[in-house]
């Protein structure tokens, strides 16, 4: 799932104005998603469905409980990550944030150890390249399961 929030209210069929900011939050396979937008963001790749979206007025990126069955959960290629660090806010201040949020259903699965293992190369890679990079424990005393991963979502603090 992913879903994209605006800073300033949108009016349908109005253009996005300079100041507008888009806050994304992919949850579970959502991630996929945000690891493709933020990949054509730091290589300004237009195509048609990423310049009807104002990939320049991402200012935040929240990554909720991430997670697939095989590689590729997280953003770990080292330049995409640096490209990242050099794109700003859309009012030319700091630059991309981008927030982790978990629990021990994906960040403590031992049968799917590469979930951590491409959370923490994303985070240290991030943060090695000037990107500002959080991350945030939800139930970490819990044991892993399926509902810990949904109550992530009630439980996220941006």
């Amino acid at each position: 799932m992913l879903l994209a929030f605006t800073v300033n209210a949108v009016v349908p069929h109005r253009p996005v104005n300079d100041a507008q900011q888009f806050i994304l939050v992919g949850f579970s396979k959502g991630g996929v998603v945000l690891n493709q937008l933020l990949t054509e963001m730091a290589f300004q790749k237009h195509t048609a469905v990423t310049e009807g979206f104002a990939l320049k007025k991402i200012s935040h990126v929240h990554y909720v409980d991430v997670g697939l069955n095989n590689r590729g959960a997280y953003l770990t290629d080292p330049e995409t990550l640096a490209r990242l660090s050099t794109c700003r806010d859309p009012t030319g201040g700091r630059s991309l944030v981008i927030a982790l949020h978990g629990t021990p259903r994906q960040w403590q699965d031992h049968r799917r150890r590469w979930v951590s293992d491409e959370k923490d190369r994303m985070v240290a890679l991030g943060r090695k390249s000037g990107l500002e990079i959080s991350e945030k424990w939800y139930m970490r005393d819990l044991s892993p399961s399926l509902a810990m991963h949904f109550r992530c979502l009630d439980q996220m603090e941006v």
